[in-house]
């Protein structure tokens, strides 16, 4: 596996400044912190309700305001954790447990599960964006942006992997990148949830860089 990227900021990141006023980034920022909250996507479960989570801030409020997973969440992890230690290359038990961490906002558990399952099948684009999607929950943009770019080579239509690459790329105030992503999600997912959202990025980033 090729080694994460360990600058923390990109050098090609451009200042907020040069496209919106103080403002303005305030109020789109709420919008798409909204929006986030709402469909932040996982790749790899099929129904799409299950693919909701919420952002690093969420989670990491819940978990400081004392909420912790129910009994039986627990004991479901740890019935795959001990089909897992008695098989750990088993590539499907390796997902579900980087997913139940994910499910519990356990990103750095997940993230431990997810880069194994990496490392017993490679190049998964699937895979690949829920390590992206667990390291943005962790604030981590810089290592979130090297998995979903990594996916989009793989796949470079991916539905999740355009949507959520154009999320990291407006959350480092690179907002052209993040438009060229949604417009191809736009074009390739034309009536998805995600490339709907993703008009609404688009137009609100436009409308702003119109008046600027």
């Amino acid at each position: 596996m090729q080694n994460e990227p360990e600058s923390t900021t990109p050098k090609s990141v451009k200042s907020a400044s040069e496209w919106f006023n103080s403002y303005t980034i305030l109020g789109i920022a709420f919008v798409l912190a909204l929006l986030i909250i709402l469909i932040i996507f996982k790749s790899n479960n099929d129904d799409l309700a299950a693919k909701i989570s919420t952002t690093a801030g969420t989670q990491q409020q819940a978990q400081t305001n004392g909420q912790q997973p129910s009994m039986d969440m627990m004991k479901e992890i740890q019935g795959l954790k001990d089909r897992w230690n008695s098989k750990p290359e088993d590539y499907g038990l390796t997902v579900q447990l980087g997913n139940a961490y994910f499910d519990i906002g356990r990103f750095e558990k997940a993230v431990t599960f997810y880069r194994h399952a990496d490392q017993i099948k490679e190049e998964q684009p699937d895979i690949l964006i829920d390590l992206g999607v667990a390291y943005f929950n962790l604030t981590k943009t810089d290592s979130a942006l090297y998995f979903v770019d990594k996916a989009l080579k793989v796949d470079p239509d991916h539905k999740f992997g355009l949507y959520n690459a154009g999320i990291i790329y407006y959350n480092l105030n690179q907002p052209e990148q993040a438009l060229k992503l949604w417009k191809r999600l736009v074009e390739k997912h034309a009536g998805s949830r995600e490339a709907n959202a993703a008009k609404e990025f688009i137009k609100q980033i436009q409308s702003e860089q119109n008046k600027s």
